[in-house]
């Protein structure tokens, strides 16, 4: 027995050593790859500023050549702004782009907007007047706050609507208004609590006024009013619709109001062509105002008087915010100082060098700004422009040496609250555990030093930034890059040395440092090489909030002894809810959160940054599993109490639950709900289904024990095994499931024709399938054979799939696994009884699931009334476009744009559909178009490393993808050879310019950028971690202790553990699906490889140590008590 032991001693170190090694080698290929992609990024120059001097009583126009723009499809035009000094001593600025918008900005100080908004007086006696073609428009506001229309036509036909409670009430010529449609009881509980959260909010900011502290809580941001349009005049219940009958029917106007000073503006909302439209504002019977159409509409600047509203600070022209300062000049004229601040756009110098006749073939004129000497503007006499760029630094300057600049006040405070925690993990347990346990002072000075070392490393960002304020500091770019590898190595000795977790716990890490390494330098390309500067703050954002901060967490918690982190989380867990619980300050916390949200924020989260639907995600799982595990733990103090949870943890989770569903839905942020809904479902059944069994078997044990104690020490034990021919039973079942398409119909009808023919033949048959039908049935009355069945029937399927593609080697990779789970399950003399159960339910409960959301639509509130998932998508289209204007557009509007790609997919609809979504913007188009012309094989960064480490990842992916049989097309255009508009939907673009590349589909980024290989081996390394987390909860589930404390540990650790795999796994299932445009988009990251800093602080990096302390404790070895046997008495 002690040769068995050492043997399984060194077996497990040896492991260990071989996943360090692995690790090691990891961490290395990552580094030298994001080295190769620094050199390999081109270099970049962009505007610096850009002087100008505009005499008095004229106008300079700038476009793309004056703002060293390259050209794009969010480029500015080459005619796109207008600024004039007027002659009453002010400098106006207007928009004369055709296509493109120009938006403004004023200081803070009001709502930045279009610059198309034309302002509604609110004067005595005023009016604006609306004109298109023969339809007129009057507005004007009342004494009693109500926005009045005056609808007339060439003909004098006249009709009056007024408009109180911004939009939720309409009267025409005197008569209220009835809503455009029946509003659902869902609908209306969203638009009261949206209302409530508005009026609250509104009355504390009075309430903080009088000590200059309302700005807080005041809201910003515009309301909609009313649309001007169409041939009805109703209500939308958040807005109103005025009927214009005269109007051309594609035309319609916007009325929007700023929330902060309740200016109103109206714009073109809809634009048809050859419609002529002016905007004109009079007062007392004087016209004062008049623009024409979108453009021309002139905002102040500066003032040599002063100004009745704040003027414009910034403007942004294409994609490139820039900073606008003036200066009087002594003839009346004005010296403008324009610079970019932010999404800077860029260009390569040296590609763009026009200095030789050469031209480059893969050189495109989307990369470069026009030559300021062929611009079409011509300045005036008197006028000067002067431009001036400047060269980028490299790409770790850009990217590495950044200070928490790029981060907004509460990304910051979020990171330095982790540093600050991690950092008292350190500095306190060490000495905790040498005064509780009398341990060794080395150790924990050793511990002490090392985590002090990772915590300087990840601080060096911050470090840095506060020396170059003082002083230039050499090489900081190469001194984090270094830095960053060495946190990462650091981590990666410490999880080594870690003897309670074991290979378990190191092959995880390897596994999570390979995922985490591919995204990291995905994004770092993409930072690398955007077109604008804006690109830069994914790469930085993910580095200091995931790159350096995981690290030290996974280092605080290894460093904490597990038999501390179990009596935490089982006295958590086991015991009543506290209030110094962490579990409780977790919910508490998160509740808070969603509190502020309903509040202050909008369906971007709050403050534009933070989203806590992510700690929802994440908190829904603990609460999920401390539930669980409290109701084992009191059914087993209480006998039969089956519901034995505290009363205040129902309730405390009923409000939570509550919280965490409404919200996200009056804020209209469904796709979370599906993933909280999706992970919460499986995670409930299964531990249900689990602890509820294990609940009835320690009942029955100790009732069985109770009564055979005075008949046998010994209870038999019983196993129900298969015979030979129940075996083999099974495998024919198997083998006629994957062989079922090579038989083909006209032969077995040839067959039944024989059989039906001949009496003895259907005697003979009958009898036969009756003796089958019989070993079958008594063979499923077994457990252990529904459990091969169960398992079995997934890779008996794929072998049918591969049989009817032809892939040879996914068929031979199908049997092989059927026949080891077969083996395997039908020898062994025990069974985990858990992953049966599991097996068994799970089809069921994905079937009820499917069932149950058939038509989630409809019960979201989105007022469709006739919908399912399994309808056609014609059937699907009709019944979306009929609530299209309901209030939610952008989910229904994502489900048209996912039911119109199988739209005519099988045929039989005559006539195409004619859809136009306009925020989609052809994401999934320019997705799935792009991804046809990825490349087969990894990019050459992934490859560069040497030692053969860059080839063996490559062969890697290359022998995986072969192996699935994908295929790649033979002539793939390269990224420079792409343009960002190409001549048809169906045509390739460069990956930067798929939409919502960042986050919504980085899968698309990672494919075509990196090539299918490396897709696969990502698929691959998240396959394998989603397979040791389902490992992870059986070893955990299947432990067993009469002690309530490390019972509740346990159990809750395995609830907690399926939940956060279940988390990972539904937002790689939702990316990749945004991907391919299988599921509708639902505006979901991609975990480790997306750009999201709220969802990686708040769910992945809790979700991963929560792993991670499950791993440690599910490898520690129970108790051993000895019982010294006392001796007889001689004599």
């Amino acid at each position: 027995m002690k040769l068995v032991r050492s043997i399984s001693s060194v077996l497990g170190i040896v492991m260990r050593l071989v996943f360090w090694l692995a690790t090691m080698a990891v961490i290395f290929w990552w580094m030298f790859a994001l080295q190769t992609a620094a050199e390999q990024a081109p270099q970049f120059s962009a505007l610096k500023d850009l002087k100008l001097t505009i005499p008095r009583g004229e106008e300079v126009v700038l476009g793309r050549a004056e703002l060293l723009q390259p050209a794009g499809a969010r480029s500015a035009e080459l005619q796109h702004v207008r600024l004039r000094a007027s002659d009453d001593g002010q400098l106006l600025i207007s928009r004369v782009a055709e296509l493109r918008g120009l938006n403004v900005e004023f200081g803070g100080k009001t709502e930045e907007g279009s610059s198309e908004r034309y302002e509604i007086s609110r004067e005595q006696g005023a009016y604006t007047l609306v004109s298109a073609g023969s339809q007129f428009v009057k507005i004007a506001i009342k004494d009693d706050d109500g926005i009045e229309f005056v609808v007339e036509d060439w003909s004098g036909k006249a009709s009056t609507a007024v408009v109180y409670r911004n939009g939720a009430e309409i009267r025409v010529d005197g008569e209220p208004v009835k809503g455009c449609y029946e509003q659902s009881t869902v609908s209306w509980v969203v638009s009261q609590a949206n209302k409530l959260s508005q009026d609250i909010t509104g009355r504390v900011s009075d309430l903080l006024e009088p000590v200059g502290l309302s700005d807080l809580l005041r809201r910003k941001g515009r309301a909609t009013i009313a649309v001007l349009g169409g041939d009805v005049d109703c209500t939308m219940h958040s807005y109103a619709l005025i009927a214009m009958p005269r109007a051309n029917p594609e035309l319609e106007f916007i009325v929007r109001k700023n929330l902060s000073d309740d200016r109103l503006f109206v714009s073109i909302y809809r634009e048809a062509q050859l419609v002529p439209v002016s905007f004109e504002t009079w007062v007392n019977g004087k016209r004062t105002r008049q623009n024409f159409g979108r453009t021309g509409i002139e905002i102040p600047v500066a003032s040599i008087a002063e100004l009745e509203n704040p003027p414009v600070t910034h403007f942004t022209a294409g994609k490139t915010r820039y900073a606008i300062e003036t200066t009087p000049a002594p003839d009346g004229g004005w010296e403008v100082h324009i610079a970019p601040n932010r999404r800077v756009a860029l260009f390569d110098e040296s590609v763009c060098a026009r200095a030789t006749d050469e031209v480059e073939e893969t050189v495109s004129a989307e990369d470069c700004p026009p030559p300021l000497d062929s611009s079409p503007n011509v300045l005036p006499r008197g006028a000067s422009i002067e431009v001036s760029q400047v060269k980028l630094p490299s790409t770790l300057d850009r990217l590495f040496v950044s200070s928490p600049e790029g981060l907004v006040s509460a990304e910051i405070l979020a990171r330095g609250a982790a540093i600050s925690l991690c950092l008292l993990i350190v500095l306190a347990v060490p000495g905790a555990t040498i005064w509780r346990a009398h341990g060794s002072i080395v150790r924990a000075a050793f511990l002490v030093v090392a985590g002090g070392f990772v915590l300087l490393l990840a601080l060096l960002p911050d470090l840095v930034a506060i020396a170059r304020m003082v002083t230039d500091v050499p090489d900081a770019s190469r001194w984090l890059f270094y830095g960053l590898g060495a946190t990462w190595v650091c981590a990666t000795f410490v999880v080594t040395l870690d003897r309670s977790g074991g290979a378990s716990l190191s092959a995880f890490w390897l596994v999570l440092t390979g995922i985490i390494a591919i995204g990291s330098i995905s994004m770092f390309t993409m930072s690398a090489e955007g077109p604008n500067t804006d690109w830069e703050r994914f790469f930085i954002k993910h580095k200091l909030v995931v790159l350096d901060i995981l690290p030290l967490f996974v280092m605080a918690l290894t460093i904490v002894s597990p038999t501390a982190l179990k009596l935490r989380i089982g006295n958590d867990f086991a015991g009543r809810p506290s209030f110094f619980s962490p579990t409780m300050w977790l919910l508490a916390i998160v509740f808070a959160l969603f509190a502020a949200w309903f509040f202050l924020g909008n369906q971007t989260g709050l403050g534009g940054s933070i989203q806590p639907v992510e700690a929802g995600k994440f908190a829904i799982v603990v609460l999920l599993g401390a539930a669980l595990a409290q109701w084992l733990i009191r059914a087993r103090l209480l006998a039969q109490a089956w519901f034995g949870i505290t009363l205040i943890a129902v309730i405390l989770s009923t409000l939570f639950l509550i919280a965490l569903l409404f919200v996200p839905a009056v804020k209209s942020d469904y796709s979370p709900l599906i993933i909280i809904g999706s992970a919460t479902a499986i995670t409930a059944v299964v531990g249900v289904m689990a602890i509820g069994w294990r609940i009835r078997e320690e009942e029955y044990d100790d009732l069985r024990d109770i009564r055979r104690i005075p008949l046998s020490y010994v209870p038999a034990i019983q196993d129900y095994r298969m015979s030979y021919a129940q075996f083999a039973l099974l495998l024919l079942v198997f083998a006629a499931i994957i062989l079922a398409p090579l038989l083909a119909l006209d032969r077995a009808r040839e067959v039944m024709d024989v059989v039906m023919a001949s009496p003895e033949y259907l005697v003979a048959a009958a009898l036969v399938l009756v003796l089958v039908a019989a070993m079958l049935i008594r063979t499923l009355a077994i457990p252990r054979a529904v459990f091969i069945l169960m398992l079995g029937l997934p890779l008996a399927l794929m072998g049918t799939w591969a049989v009817m593609r032809g892939e040879v080697l996914i068929l031979a990779l199908a049997v092989v696994c059927l026949l080891v789970i077969t083996f395997a399950v039908a020898i062994r003399n025990r069974v985990n009884w858990t992953l049966a159960r599991v097996a068994i339910a799970a089809p069921l409960v994905a079937l009820v699931m499917a069932v149950a959301l058939r038509d989630v639509p409809a019960k979201a509130g989105l007022g469709v009334e006739d919908w399912s998932w399994f309808d056609g998508p014609d059937k699907q289209i009709t019944e979306l476009e009929k609530v299209l204007g309901e209030g939610r557009r952008l989910p229904v509007e994502r489900l048209m744009s996912w039911a119109d790609l199988r739209f005519g997919r099988t045929g039989g609809y005559e006539e195409p559909r004619q859809l136009l979504l306009r925020d989609m913007n052809f994401h999934v188009l320019r997705s799935r178009a792009t991804l046809a012309n990825a490349p087969c094989g990894m990019s050459a960064e992934l490859t560069a490393a040497p030692y053969s480490i860059g080839h063996a990842v490559g062969w890697l992916g290359d022998t995986i993808s072969q192996g699935l049989g994908i295929s790649c097309p033979e002539e793939a255009q390269t990224a420079e050879t792409l343009r960002c508009t190409p001549s048809t939907l169906k045509g390739p673009v460069r990956p930067h310019c798929v939409p919502v590349v960042q986050s919504d589909f980085a899968a698309t980024y990672i494919v075509t950028r990196h090539g299918n290989a490396a897709a696969v081996l990502l698929i691959t390394l998240q396959a394998c971690f989603i397979f040791l987390v389902i490992n992870l909860y059986l070893k955990l589930q299947a432990k067993r202790s009469r002690d309530p404390v490390e019972t509740g540990a346990d159990q809750a650790l395995a609830c907690i553990a399926l939940g956060a795999g279940m988390l990972f796994l539904m937002q790689w299932i939702l990316a990749w699906s945004n991907a391919f445009g299988l599921l509708p988009v639902m505006g979901q990251p991609m975990t480790w490889l997306s750009a999201g800093t709220s969802h990686h602080l708040f769910m992945a990096i809790p979700a991963a140590l929560v792993l991670l302390v499950a791993v440690r404790l599910a490898g520690m070895k129970a108790p051993v008590l000895t019982i010294r046997i006392p001796p007889r008495r001689r004599g």
